[in-house]
């Protein structure tokens, strides 16, 4: 025994320095300034993986010990169709022991015998907790730790015990302890991924029910809940690694008070507006009625065709203005072209843009003359394009908002723009990017990669 006691202390040690190396290295990654005092959750893995500590220590450098009195722990379990709570009075881990937050059994909680050793208890979170707490240079004893275990539970429910048990101790901070897609190729898990991280960030209730992770239960619950509703989640870390010859899908999410920080998410993306004399214009029924004859004046002008009269008529249409004009026969797509950057004046753009939607659209013949008059005109007057910042491609997803945002992408001399209303022919923002790329002639999943030019609009449609 006198010989293992010492080598037992080395491992620990050297364990608490390899995960402080790992804090450490993922702050000089990231620039997290500004984040850290507005968490006020996260949700990390579940299931040790090559990957799960470091995507993990993205979430835990966020976490800001002296601001909380305590940290609660909700992670799944096959054991049980309720709530479990470890029986002990300690969670003991390699690098420390934590004392234990016990759950009343008010809350509809069983005490449970089991242990750290028990494939249900999230032993990995609870040590890098501790690491965390210790870089502090703060004492595990003064930082009691609650953790629940759900079976096969309602969300409903579960919010309701995560509301009563903070407006119980109300300095607690939250871990949601999950997985994303099991036991997929990873080609596959990657989509799976995907279309549950954008139910995350977009905090969709509906999808998130359709999620492919093993603590859905309590990422429903906390949407929900009272506590969580109004937070802001953001991905910091996302990856799949190999698991039995298949992948596992792992993240780290952060769930921010809008009221106490800066967070990227989708609500924070804010398009321009167009000049207000031209969203007037826009909006006015007489100039649309007008637009429609002067798109058909452009298509049949001869050289005594006066074109100034729509600019005299309607003087705020000289402000410079981005138009992209699309045609249709039969409700067919018969010729399209645009402009992204205002850089003529709204006469001047539409009148080139409907002379190239009808006879420079490479895709189709010119119009000809007896189709003029069966032609339906789209006109589309864009605000001023936003580029997207975003440290992933999921996290960009987020960022876009199908019932309003067009999406243009650009790389070198290759671009590419999608009006909003080209979300109707897409199932999902994975098949709208990848399709918007093909248009640029890019790789499909070019937007994943970055290098890329990714920009939102929006703006006002015109049918004339």
């Amino acid at each position: 025994m006198s010989r293992t006691a010492p080598k037992q202390k080395a491992n620990s040690n050297q364990q608490l320095t390899d995960l402080l190396t790992t804090f450490q290295s993922v702050r000089q990654a990231e620039h997290y300034e500004g984040l850290g005092h507005a968490v006020q959750a996260i949700l990390i893995p579940l299931t040790p993986s090559q990957e799960s500590t470091r995507i993990a220590a993205h979430g835990l450098v966020l976490f800001q010990p002296q601001h909380f009195e305590q940290v609660l722990i909700l992670a799944p379990t096959q054991s049980s169709s309720g709530f479990q709570s470890p029986k002990q009075n300690s969670l003991t881990t390699n690098i420390g022991s934590s004392p234990v937050l016990k759950i009343p059994t008010s809350y509809g909680v069983i005490a449970s015998n089991e242990t750290l050793q028990d494939e249900t208890a999230p032993t990995e979170i609870i040590t890098l907790l501790q690491a965390r707490i210790l870089e502090e240079e703060l004492k595990l004893e003064n930082y009691p730790i609650a953790l629940l275990l759900y079976g096969d539970v309602n969300p409903e429910k579960l919010a309701r015990k995560i509301d009563h048990f903070l407006t119980e101790h109300p300095r607690t901070f939250l871990v949601l302890a999950s997985d994303l897609s099991h036991d997929h190729p990873s080609a596959e898990a990657e989509q799976l991924d995907t279309l549950s991280l954008e139910a995350i960030m977009n905090r969709e209730l509906a999808s998130q029910k359709k999620m492919q992770a093993n603590g859905k239960t309590a990422i429903l619950a906390l949407l929900q809940s009272k506590f969580g509703r109004n937070l802001d989640p953001e991905l910091l870390e996302y990856a799949n690694s190999p698991l039995h010859e298949k992948a596992l899908g792992q993240a780290a999410i952060a769930y921010l008070d809008p009221n106490q920080g800066q967070s990227k998410n989708a609500s924070t993306v804010q398009t321009v507006s167009l000049e207000p004399n031209l969203a007037a214009l826009a909006q006015d029924p007489s100039f649309r009625r007008d637009c429609l004859a002067y798109l058909r004046d452009c298509l049949v002008a001869d050289a005594d065709t006066d074109l100034n009269w729509l600019a005299k008529k309607y003087p705020q249409s000289n402000h410079p203005a981005a138009t992209y004009v699309t045609l249709e026969l039969g409700g067919k797509l018969r010729g399209s072209t645009g402009s992204l950057v205002a850089s003529r004046s709204l006469c001047q753009d539409l009148s080139l843009n409907v002379i190239g939607a009808a006879y420079e659209d490479k895709r189709f013949p010119p119009v000809k003359a007896e189709e003029l008059a069966d032609l339906t005109f789209k006109v589309f007057i864009l605000n001023r394009p936003q580029l997207l910042r975003s440290r992933s491609p999921y996290q960009l997803l987020a960022k876009i908002d199908p019932s309003k945002h067009g999406v243009i992408v650009v790389q070198g001399q290759k671009q590419a723009a999608f009006l909003p209303e080209a979300w109707k022919t897409c199932s999902n923002k994975i098949e709208f990017m990848n399709r918007l790329c093909q248009k640029a002639e890019l790789d499909p999943d070019q937007w994943t990669r970055g290098k890329i030019g990714i920009f939102i609009f929006t703006g006002y449609e015109i049918t004339l």
